[in-house]
């Protein structure tokens, strides 16, 4: 499984690095080669919103990341501390009382 996460993280990272650099790369289109104000202007907002979108979502990941595993480890500490409480159940249901010496016949106390 840990694995499979660090695959994933990689991809993740890759696909993010190439999102930011197709925008660098549109930025600088914009900059050097176009020169009328509008499709210039329009190329530099998709380029640089290319890359604010994708930095803010990297960082908003860590952070869900981050959440996820806390509340991983939360969900792994209380079903230990259920299965614990279970078990110390069950052996106290187990246990046996111990037993009173049986009435005598005739005897007016039982």
């Amino acid at each position: 499984m840990v694995n499979k996460e660090n695959g994933l993280d990689k991809l993740e990272i890759a696909v993010h690095t190439i999102f930011v650099l197709f925008g660098i790369i549109i930025l600088g289109i914009a900059y050097t080669q176009i020169k009328d104000p509008f499709w210039g202007g329009l190329l530099v907002n998709i380029g640089s919103s290319l890359i604010v979108v994708t930095i803010l979502f990297a960082i908003f990941e860590i952070f869900r990341r981050e959440y996820d595993n806390k509340h991983e480890n939360l969900r792994r500490y209380v079903e230990e501390e259920v299965k614990a409480q279970l078990a110390k159940t069950n052996l106290t249901a187990m246990q046996v009382p111990p037993s009173a010496t049986p009435p005598k016949p005739g005897d007016p106390n039982a």
